[in-house]
This record gives C-alpha cells, sequence and structure tokens, in this order.
C-alpha cells in the first residue's frame, strides 16, 4: 500500500485536550472555561482602558501589550482548559467570620479591575460555576480550576445561603492567574497576536504543567485557593 504523505491535520486546543483527559472531562466543560476566560479577560482590558488594573503586576506592567490586542487575539489567550482567574477561597471565608477588617482585607474594597458593574457580576458568576463545577465534577474541577482536592470540599461544603453572601464580595479575592508572573503573560499575548497556534498550544501546556502539582495535592490546611 502507497504511504499517505499528506501532512497530519492539525488539531484545535479543545480537540487536543478532549483526547488527552477523555476520562475527567468533556469538550462542552473545555468551551464554557474558554468562554469564561474571555468574559474575565474583556473585564481586564476595559479596566486597562479606563486606567485600572495596575493593582495585577501581569496587567499593570503589560497594559500595551494588553490593549493591542483585538478581539479574536483576545479570544486565543482565553482558549486554554483552565481558569485564567484565581479565587481565594479560604480567604474569603475567613473575612466572612471578621466584624473588623484593616483596610488592605476588606472585602467592601473590591479590587479595582472588577469594581463596576461588569466586573463584579463576573466575578459572581465565576464564584457560581467554581461551586457547581466542584459539586458536580469534583474530578474535573481539580483540571478546570487548577484547584487542589481539598480547595474543592471547601467549595462542595458551601451552603446557597453561604454561597450567595460569598458571591457579593467574590471581586475582592479575585485575581488574573499568575498575577505576579509578566513573563509568562508577555510570552503569551505576544503569541495570541501573532495567531501562531501551535506556539499557543505550547503555551497551554506549560500552563497545564504549572497547574498538575495543585490538582493532584490537597492544598495545606487554612489555604485553598482556585489558581
Amino acid at each position: 500500500m502507497q504511504a499517505d504523505n499528506n501532512p497530519p491535520v492539525p488539531r484545535t486546543a479543545h480537540q487536543a485536550v478532549a483526547e488527552d483527559f477523555p476520562a475527567a472531562v468533556d469538550a462542552e466543560a473545555f468551551r464554557w472555561v474558554a468562554e469564561m476566560n474571555l468574559r474575565g479577560l474583556r473585564v481586564l482590558r476595559e479596566a486597562l482602558l479606563d486606567g485600572r488594573g495596575a493593582d495585577i503586576a501581569a496587567a499593570g506592567t503589560l497594559r500595551a501589550e494588553w490593549l493591542a490586542l483585538d478581539d479574536s487575539a483576545l479570544a486565543r489567550v482565553a482558549e486554554a482548559p483552565y481558569l485564567m482567574f484565581e479565587f481565594s477561597l479560604d480567604a474569603a471565608l475567613a473575612a466572612q467570620h471578621l466584624s473588623r477588617y484593616a483596610v488592605s482585607d476588606d472585602p467592601n474594597r473590591l479590587a479595582l479591575w472588577c469594581a463596576r458593574p461588569a466586573g463584579r457580576a463576573f466575578a459572581r458568576l465565576l464564584c457560581h460555576f467554581c461551586w457547581q463545577t466542584c459539586r458536580t465534577a469534583p474530578s474535573a474541577a481539580s483540571l478546570l480550576l487548577g484547584i487542589s482536592p481539598a480547595g474543592c470540599a471547601a467549595f462542595r461544603a458551601l451552603t446557597l445561603q453561604h454561597l450567595d453572601a460569598l458571591t457579593e464580595t467574590a471581586g475582592h479575592w479575585l485575581t488574573l492567574r499568575w498575577a505576579d508572573d509578566p513573563r509568562y503573560w508577555r510570552g503569551r499575548l505576544a503569541v495570541a497576536r501573532r495567531g501562531d497556534p501551535d506556539a499557543l498550544w505550547r503555551d497551554t501546556l506549560l500552563g497545564l504543567q504549572r497547574l498538575a502539582a495543585v490538582a493532584r495535592t490537597p492544598a495545606p490546611q487554612g489555604r485553598s485557593v482556585v489558581r
């Protein structure tokens, strides 16, 4: 039989992940995560346009790079099988039990980048998404949210009443994933702007590697971070 010399058809990010992790997560879940990422990144970009967002190092120091992205490039940045935002759950829960806060810990002082209505709505949506995913698909939660089994258990334990209270100040505890690593974000923004799918997928795999230990290892007592 004559050998097939045609080049292989490149896989999309969703196809590749669905084939690599078929037992834990389905393709629909990846689509929801990408949509959640894009919504949050739009909020972040809007904040940078308004002169906010300096409280996130990887946003403030790369403001020009973020604002240089058109809608298609921003969607490519968002295309990943994990959330690009992290939520400090235990800090939020601890604050709910305090009657007084230090200025820096006051949940009513929302982070500037998500302090406006669209940002507040995104923070509430993300909090509900994390809770729902942890309750309905805990094995998928570790991959999709980058959360330890202990963190996932903490989310599952929340009652609806506690969740509603938490979402009101969720924006205070929400930030960009790897916000203190501008080098990582500079590289991802660059390949997304170029529209290089192979380079973007390699960058996404590096992100998965960074999250692998978090997904496999229980979080230390008193710390549950969706990261």
